[in-house]
C-alpha cells in the first residue's frame, strides 16, 4: 500500500502505538538520539526532519537538513544545500536558530561530527 507507520512501544515491544504515518518516498527511518527518549525522522518534503518523543507531538526542525549528524543528545550538525553554496550548520534540537560553521562550493558534502570539550 506504500503506507508506513512509525510505532512507539515499551522496551519489551508491548503497548505499540502509532506515532505518525507516511508513504514511500516521503517518510524515513528514525534516528534515535543517544541517552534520551527522543528521535529524529525524515517526513514530507525532501530533507525535512522532525523531532519526536513518546507522549509529545512531533516538532518540525529547521529545514532543509541534508545528512544530519547528531553531535550529542541536544545538538545536530547538518548541511544546508538550498543555495549554490553548501552551508555546514550547527543547531540545538530545542532551538530553531542554527549557526553557520562553514560554507563550501561543490556538488557533494561529506562530513562527520563529534563534540570536543
Amino acid at each position: 500500500s506504500n503506507q508506513f507507520d512509525l510505532m512507539i512501544a515499551d522496551g519489551n515491544g508491548e503497548n505499540a502505538t502509532p506515532y505518525t504515518a507516511g508513504e514511500t518516498g516521503t517518510f524515513g527511518a528514525p534516528i534515535w538520539i543517544p541517552n534520551s527518549d527522543q528521535f529524529m525522522y525524515p517526513q514530507g518534503e525532501p530533507n525535512t526532519y522532525w523531532l519526536g518523543s513518546p507522549g509529545a507531538l512531533p516538532k518540525q526542525l529547521v529545514q532543509p537538513m541534508f545528512n544530519p549528524q547528531l553531535v550529542d543528545r541536544t545538538s545536530v550538525v547538518y548541511a544546508d544545500r538550498s543555495t549554490s553554496t553548501i552551508e555546514l550548520r550547527y543547531m540545538q534540537l530545542d532551538d530553531s536558530v542554527s549557526t553557520l560553521i562553514a560554507a563550501v562550493s561543490g556538488s557533494e558534502s561529506l562530513f562527520d561530527a563529534i563534540r570536543v570539550k
